[in-house]
């Protein structure tokens, strides 16, 4: 009994479960680029009706924000996505991240307690 059905799994293990369509993507080869070198400086962002715009530009901005302290070092960093917020991390200004939280379909979905947020001055692109 045992030996048959040894003999019925071998097949399995030989031809898998799966198919040839659940193989990865790998053309794309390119390395990612890092947000920070990207990033457009958050005093350039102007808040029209709520969303974000670039200067002279009529299109909602869709990219990487940033603010620093005055030592240099990265305040908050905020992805946009058609001028409306997807993700935001802010750090402490001896460098030790503070928080980070996403964005999906207006709900916030935190990794942090809600106190922690309270001066980033998000709401008003300051």
């Amino acid at each position: 009994m045992i030996k048959q059905f040894i003999l019925l799994l071998i097949p399995f293990l030989f031809v898998g479960c799966g198919n040839a369509d659940n193989k990865p993507d790998l053309s794309n080869t390119a390395p990612e680029k890092d947000p920070l070198e990207e990033a457009v400086d958050w005093a350039k962002l102007q808040n029209r009706n709520g969303d974000a715009y670039l200067p002279n530009t009529d299109v909602p901005y869709s990219g990487w924000a940033k603010r620093t302290f005055e030592n240099g070092q990265v305040e908050v960093l905020v992805q946009f996505d058609e001028g409306s917020i997807t993700k935001i991390k802010r750090w402490q200004e001896n460098g030790i991240p503070q928080f980070e939280a996403g964005f999906i379909k207006g709900k916030v979905n935190l990794s942090i307690d809600l106190s922690q947020i309270k001066n980033v001055g998000i709401s008003s692109l300051e």
